[in-house]
């Protein structure tokens, strides 16, 4: 009797270990199954390929979209380069008026100046036979030579005539002599003095000028 105990005691104490113990899970089973419709992902997670005329259509989005760029910075570089080059045309330009205003009020200073560096010329030349050691005369000479001396700096310059030919540009004939000792058309004298003022001529030289003999006429 108390072996038959034993044997149901042991059965009931197999049973319940079978029962604790669960079924092994085999890898089908564990995996979730796919949705139809949903694309299965790659063996490494990556996200799936898209279809080629897709890509092919954002691939000419962009291109053009970079075209697009391209176009309107090239626009918007001319744009500024031209406004760069008019303002560097007016700046040349204001510039420009601004040396002939100077150069406009210099020379009109300078041309009503003329009538003193004449008479400063006419009183040295009166003077010029006189004895050195004249205060009047090194008086003259001192003011000629300041007088010429500022209007130098000033930009003015004395035409050079004697012995010269004869130039229209510069000189203004007042006579024709007959002198066969020089070429013909040679300024022989000076009767008053011109004058350049920044290459532009002031006031032409008053000259004589010689001829030959044998000719007649005028320059």
């Amino acid at each position: 009797m108390q072996g038959r105990d034993d044997d149901v005691h042991d059965m009931a104490q197999c049973e319940e270990g079978a029962t604790g113990r669960e079924s092994p899970v085999t890898s089908q089973e564990a995996e979730p199954p796919v949705p139809e419709g949903e694309p299965e992902a790659g063996a490494q997670g990556e996200p799936p390929e898209e279809p080629k005329d897709a890509l092919e259509e954002r691939i000419s989005a962009l291109e053009a979209q970079l075209a697009e760029e391209r176009r309107q910075k090239e626009y918007y570089l001319a744009g500024w380069q031209r406004t760069q080059a008019d303002f560097e045309n007016y700046k040349k330009r204001i510039e420009r008026e601004r040396e002939e205003m100077v150069r406009g009020i210099t020379d009109a200073v300078l041309s009503n100046f003329l009538p003193v560096l004449d008479n400063l010329d006419a009183a040295f030349a009166f003077t010029s036979g006189g004895k050195e050691d004249d205060p009047v005369i090194k008086g003259i000479e001192m003011i000629k030579r300041q007088v010429a001396e500022f209007v130098e700096r000033q930009g003015l310059k004395v035409i050079e005539s004697l012995g010269k030919p004869f130039d229209p540009r510069y000189h203004e004939a007042m006579q024709q002599v007959v002198d066969d000792s020089v070429e013909e058309g040679t300024v022989v004298r000076e009767v008053r003095r011109g004058y350049i003022s920044h290459d532009r001529v002031l006031r032409p030289s008053l000259v004589v000028v010689s001829r030959k003999s044998q000719a007649t006429g005028s320059i």
